[in-house]
């Protein structure tokens, strides 16, 4: 799980930093608040499906 975290908020960071850089988008702390929780809901979704599919994860 630390890894998804991680990996989902460098994601995030990156994404707003290359919009302000190139001026497509603003730079808001709420964006990025509310696509981490997205992440966290997602992941969340993810696992309690994988639970009841019983897919194995690699």
């Amino acid at each position: 799980m630390k890894q998804t975290i991680a990996i989902a908020g460098f994601t995030i960071l990156g994404i707003e930093i290359l919009q302000y850089a190139f001026y497509l988008g603003t730079f808001a702390v709420s964006d990025i608040l509310l696509n981490g929780l997205g992440c966290l809901i997602g992941f969340y979704l993810a696992t309690r499906l994988e639970k009841r599919v019983n897919i194995k994860s690699s």
